[in-house]
């Protein structure tokens, strides 16, 4: 059922009364995926009464009809109420009494367990939900799911079939955050917002998310209203800074309009095995309502990654940074930072400025008469200055030097701003001339209020030491399993 196209499987001599005859009443409109899971799980008996025991030890009598048939000799039941499917948007409503899925429970050794096959079947590779975009793999999250887990996304009508010792109203189901089987095989959790539509303060907010497996992330932000990814011009997601730290994600946006967006956190599992995807996957998705325009929205400065800060790509390369945090401020306009090499190394840095883009230029001194490589006319300086002026002005601002078992980078800001400051590596036994991106900061050349109000301070690790001494507020915690 899960490794097969269930609308178009087929079979050769199909008997009557076979698993083959069972499985193919789906494509025939005579049966659903949680009536022919039961059918092949199910044993003749007259109602059973059993136990389940969740992860809290609660012991619950629980009854469920089996169907008339014996095939894998086990108890089951068909389990109705709402999920949240593909078509689904967090802050979306269910609406009247009509339930929209089916699942089941199945008991083995007089335990209740909660089965999907139907959502195990397959996933969507596009947010377009059309049948070219579906791909038929199996996704073994949905099998014995945990029921602190498979809440988010399934709610059974009856309470006592939520398997939980708080079972949640239907309001409460609405209102938890959007979440995909991606998010737990990474490990994740919810940190900062517990429901999945959320407000902005003046136009900032931050969502931090846990894991506990290595893993990557990126986002995209989409306007509510279209789905559009851009505006005035500029990507959504350039209003948006991702840092990863202490087994944290966060992910600060500064709001270029009132109105709603959609936060959707992708994750990419490291898990280094062979034949195992290493792609980005739907992890979780938000609703943003922004109650205004944040007073400092505009696009960061354009550099590689979606992470800004020290992450794995460092450790890789051998490299130990001085500078843990994603975002240095800095009230004189001059930074300075030191990376320890555990082996040899070398890196190139670059200062990246909103507005300006890359340009590379080759001047041959060749072409030009020797006693002129000493003395330019006056025009030709003009020329000069007029195309390098902007990038060679970022350039002369970091001076990197390396001292053997270290490499101190200084940099100087030009003016006061906001600067992207990367960082490529090359290691020489493997790279070849090749520098691959590894790092990137955030630099915030400004006085000390405005530092003490820009958008990086909504994050929860910086709330905790506002500059006024005032502490963060727990807000939006909604539903949280490990406190029941």
């Amino acid at each position: 059922m899960t490794s097969k196209n269930m609308y178009n499987i087929d079979f050769k001599n199909i008997q009557k009364g076979s698993p083959e005859e069972v499985l193919t009443s789906f494509k025939n409109k005579k049966g659903t995926y949680a009536r022919i899971y039961e059918t092949l799980c199910g044993m003749a008996d007259t109602t059973l009464t059993l136990k389940y025991y969740t992860s809290f030890k609660l012991n619950t009598n629980l009854t469920a009809i089996p169907c008339c048939f014996s095939y894998a000799g086990l108890y089951c039941t068909v389990l109705t109420g709402f999920a949240k499917g593909l078509d689904y948007r967090p802050g979306d409503k269910f609406k009247g009494t009509e339930y929209n899925h089916s699942w089941n429970a199945v008991n083995i050794d007089e335990n209740w367990y909660l089965v999907d096959s139907h959502w195990a079947t397959r996933y969507l590779i596009s947010e377009k939900n059309q049948p070219e975009n579906l791909v038929y793999e199996y996704d073994d999250f949905y099998f014995m799911t945990d029921p602190e887990q498979l809440i988010y996304s399934h709610w059974a009508q009856k309470a006592e079939w939520q398997m939980l010792a708080h079972p949640l109203t239907l309001q409460e189901f609405e209102e938890l955050p959007l979440v995909k089987s991606y998010f737990f095989k990474c490990g994740m959790f919810f940190i900062s917002h517990q429901k999945g539509v959320v407000q902005t303060r003046k136009g900032n907010i931050s969502i931090t998310v846990g894991f506990v497996k290595p893993t990557n992330f990126t986002y995209k932000i989409v306007l509510a209203e279209n789905g559009d990814e851009m505006y005035q011009g500029n990507k959504l997601k350039s209003y948006g800074l991702q840092e990863t730290r202490h087994n944290q994600a966060s992910f600060t946006l500064r709001a270029p309009k009132t109105g709603s967006f959609y936060l959707t956190i992708f994750a990419q599992l490291l898990t280094g095995d062979i034949g195992v995807k290493n792609v980005f996957t739907a992890a979780a998705e938000y609703k943003v309502n922004a109650d205004s325009p944040a007073h400092d929205a505009v696009p960061l400065p354009n550099c590689s990654d979606s992470n800004w800060g020290p992450g794995i790509p460092l450790d890789q390369l051998g490299i130990i940074p001085s500078q843990k945090d994603a975002v240095i401020p800095t009230q004189e306009g001059k930074v300075t930072l030191e990376f320890q090499k555990t082996r040899p190394t070398f890196i190139l840095c670059k200062l990246r400025r909103p507005g300006l883009k890359d340009h590379y230029f080759v001047v041959s001194l060749l072409a030009i008469p020797y006693q002129e490589h000493l003395v330019y006319s006056r025009q030709m300086m003009e020329v000069f200055q007029c195309v390098f002026s902007q990038e060679d002005e970022l350039e002369r601002c970091v001076v990197e030097a390396d001292q053997g078992d270290r490499i101190v980078v200084t940099v100087t800001l030009p003016h006061k701003g906001e600067y992207g400051f990367e960082v490529y590596g090359n290691d020489p036994n493997k790279d070849g001339d090749t520098y691959t991106h590894v790092c990137q900061y955030f630099l915030h050349y400004a006085p000390p209020s405005e530092q003490a109000n820009a958008f990086y301070q909504e994050t929860p690790s910086r709330q905790c030491n506002l500059p006024d001494g005032s502490q963060a507020t727990q807000q939006n915690k909604g539903y949280q399993p490990d406190a029941q």
